[in-house]
């Protein structure tokens, strides 16, 4: 059932069986990932044919909750004022250091596990004896991939100049998905 609820937020309530159709489950919800991106691309395209719901060029913030039969529901909310860029998406690249590879396992897993979904790009770097992890995150004002991070590593600083010097002085061990990497391998 699909319920547009406001002119920037939707609502698509699916049974048991068309979650488990679309690789929406309880379950899916700790393991994000490229399936899960294409299943709610998949189901927003539908409702979208269906409500006439417009993104145009903002962002917009998927959230899969299980619900009491078995099946799930997905609310898609336009982030209004927060807009693609030509390039992709415009979010900052936030650095993180962290002492040792043990401290990076356990961040990105829990990390991956309770909010996967916010992160956009993540890459791991390696250099003086110390990992670096870059995360360009689905964060608004509640921050919550950052305030997770913050209890495992030194936050260095933000921007795309320290993005680039990272990409130049630093031995890249992971590029572009390291959370999700380490989240669901480790």
């Amino acid at each position: 059932m699909i319920i547009l609820l406001e002119r920037d937020r939707l609502k698509i309530r699916l049974d048991k069986n068309e979650a488990r159709e679309h690789g929406l489950d309880a379950k899916c919800i700790h393991r994000p990932g490229a399936e899960i991106r294409a299943a709610l691309v998949s189901l927003l395209q539908k409702a979208c044919a269906e409500t006439g719901f417009r993104i145009g060029r903002e962002k917009l913030f998927a959230q899969v909750l299980p619900s009491e039969n078995g099946g799930c529901v997905v609310y898609f909310t336009v982030m209004r004022g927060l807009c693609f860029s030509s390039g992709g998406f415009d979010i900052e690249p936030v650095v993180y250091a962290f002492g040792s590879a043990l401290g990076i396992v356990r961040a990105a897993r829990v990390l991956y596990r309770n909010c996967g979904q916010r992160i956009y790009k993540s890459s791991l770097y390696t250099a003086g004896g110390e990992y670096w992890l870059v995360v360009r995150a689905f964060d608004y004002d509640d921050r919550k991939s950052t305030r997770f991070l913050e209890e495992y590593a030194r936050k260095i600083g933000s921007g795309e100049v320290l993005a680039a010097y990272m990409d130049e002085h630093c031995e890249l061990l992971i590029g572009d998905n390291a959370i999700d990497v380490i989240g669901q391998e480790l």
